[in-house]
């Protein structure tokens, strides 16, 4: 029976100890931003922030792959695979196969 009193003693001097060390960081919070809506506004503002620089690191990412496969061959590879696939299905003909549209063409070889 001590033990379980000791320790419900021992539990509520931690509470006790937890609740003054929250007061003592909201009182710092409070002194350092002023109001809540400060702390409110900065932190909207900073995951705004966060979020518009993961979306511009994935538009970099992105555009330098395409680039390198450019640069490699892989779109014309997957061109001629897609032609091929497209022409071995039994439910075509070789008037339904894809082809590209010339303007593109004459800017995908302009590119290279």
């Amino acid at each position: 029976m001590e033990l379980s009193s000791e320790n419900a003693q021992a539990d509520g001097s931690d509470n006790i100890k937890a609740d003054a060390h929250t007061k003592r960081l909201v009182r710092a919070l409070e002194q350092a931003y002023g109001s809540p809506w400060n702390l409110l506004w900065r932190s909207f503002f900073a995951g705004f922030m966060r979020a518009l620089g993961a979306t511009v690191g994935y538009i970099l990412f992105i555009s330098l792959a395409i680039l390198i496969a450019k640069k490699f061959g892989v779109f014309d590879a997957l061109q001629e695979m897609w032609n091929s696939l497209i022409q071995k299905l039994p439910f075509t003909t070789p008037s339904q196969t894809v082809s590209i549209d010339p303007a593109l063409l004459k800017y995908l070889n302009q590119s290279q």
